[in-house]
């Protein structure tokens, strides 16, 4: 495979970080999503938590579709093009 691509969520620091250095040291091309609306908060029972709930109201947030988009548009690249990172955030995330 020539074009690997890699999606890893908590890049920002920590475990995340290292990974994504890890990962582009061995070819892949990496992208960091942001916050993203999905049902896993629902899912894992995480709206119990108040402090949770509380964020989860009115965190700003990518679409799945945005995450689609960023995914195509970097294994659209021609093989001469070296897309190391490509964070997304929503608008107002907090960096």
């Amino acid at each position: 495979m020539t074009n690997k691509i890699t999606i890893v969520t908590g890049a920002s620091s920590g475990i995340g970080a290292a990974t994504v250095k890890v990962l582009v040291k061995n070819g892949y091309k990496s992208i960091s999503p942001g916050y993203v609306d999905t049902e896993i908060v629902k899912v894992n029972g995480f709206l119990e938590y108040e402090d949770i709930a509380a964020i989860e109201k009115v965190a700003p947030r990518l679409h799945a579709e945005d995450v689609a988009d960023a995914i195509l548009y970097v294994a659209s690249t021609p093989s001469h093009v070296q897309i190391t990172e490509l964070t997304i955030r929503p608008v107002g995330e907090a960096v």
